[in-house]
């Protein structure tokens, strides 16, 4: 294959190789479009970033049939559309996982959070851009509407083929109606479970995604049956019930906003002194999605965000009674003084008893 390199200093180096003209000014801008294309039946973008690195912070690849492209940059040297896009959506449906770090994703304009091992796929409808708050890599999977068709829109041979997880794969990728190009915005976050299961997800996850670059990186006789093979089976692995919990979102509907700020509600109310189970029972879904759900409107998990509702309320014991730390720490479920020290401090800033004197002089 032909080999180029081209070097641009606001953007820093790219590599790229390809057996077709590419227009590499073209593809940089439809990277930070609000409309972006895809050029072809399937892509897979990689992104690392480094929040502290030394030399390039900013490394991104893109592999594609006929297609290689790599750019290592710092973020100094580039604008900051590259690596912090305004919202955006695409005409093809895109499949972010997160295979190192944690970030932030902002889907039409409400803040999502993704730890390591974590998906998400989207429809092309969906506004959305990414926020990265640690060392972060992610792989991007961007799958065209004909591709997908070819993959799962066809003919069952057998009777006795199990309807899931093919029956949400098809209600996802092709909705009862037939106009399959209205406004509708629909996405799917996927949560692998805690523990060695997870790792064991996220281990077959990477065998996926790394047999399919390899193969559209050095093409086989077959690579065409062998990446439609790959694509469905990376789907089928992630809606598997046994490997991922996964919750469809509708944007329009907002229920799942509504969950939220009544569990938000709830926990004021009884300042954090509920756990998962509690919270389960209560509305009556299973604790994995209360803890996804919590999770993505906060960045907490359950036991965290209950701490912050015990805190705020001993924050108020402390200005408006006479209740000595110890029935403090007892009224409200702390272990001990020296713990509820150590979390009141890293909340407020200060002790206990130096915020009750604070309070005591401004009053």
């Amino acid at each position: 294959m032909d080999q180029a390199l081209s070097t641009d200093s606001k953007t820093g180096s790219f590599y790229l190789i390809n057996n077709r003209n590419v227009d590499l000014a073209a593809y940089e801008a439809d990277g930070i479009s609000a409309n972006r294309r895809l050029n072809g039946p399937f892509q897979f973008f990689l992104s690392s970033n480094y929040m502290n690195a030394e030399g390039a912070d900013y490394i991104i690849a893109t592999c594609a049939p006929d297609l290689l492209l790599y750019s290592a940059s710092c973020k100094e040297n580039i604008p900051g559309a590259y690596y912090h896009p305004p919202l955006h959506r695409h005409d093809y449906y895109e499949l972010m996982i997160v295979l190192e770090g944690e970030l932030y994703q902002n889907i039409e304009n409400i803040r999502h959070y993704y730890p390591m091992g974590s998906a998400c796929i989207l429809n092309p409808n969906v506004r959305h851009t990414e926020e990265f708050i640690t060392d972060c890599r992610c792989v991007y999977v961007q799958m065209s509407r004909d591709l997908i068709r070819q993959c799962f829109d066809t003919p069952l041979f057998f009777s006795s083929e199990p309807d899931q997880p093919l029956q949400e794969i098809r209600s996802f990728f092709f909705p009862s109606h037939s106009q399959e190009h209205t406004e509708q915005k629909k996405y799917i976050d996927f949560i692998s479970e805690d523990g060695d299961h997870a790792a064991k997800a996220r281990a077959e996850t990477h065998r996926i995604l790394d047999a399919l670059m390899q193969e559209t990186l050095s093409p086989s006789a077959n690579a065409s049956s062998r990446i439609r093979y790959g694509f469905t089976e990376l789907l089928y692995h992630l809606f598997s019930t046994d490997q991922y919990s996964r919750t469809p979102v509708q944007l329009g509907s907002d229920l799942e906003a509504q969950l939220f700020s009544e569990i938000r509600d709830l926990m004021s109310e009884t300042h954090g002194m509920l756990g998962r189970s509690e919270l389960a029972a209560r509305f009556h879904y299973s604790g994995n999605y209360i803890y996804k759900v919590i999770r993505k409107y906060t960045g907490q998990n359950i036991v965290d965000l209950a701490v912050s509702y015990r805190l705020e309320e001993a924050a108020r014991l402390l200005q408006s009674t006479d209740l000595n730390i110890e029935d403090i720490c007892r009224q409200l479920g702390f272990r001990n003084r020296t713990h509820f020290y150590r979390l009141f401090k890293k909340a407020y800033g200060m002790t206990p008893l130096a915020y009750k004197k604070n309070t005591v002089l401004s009053s």
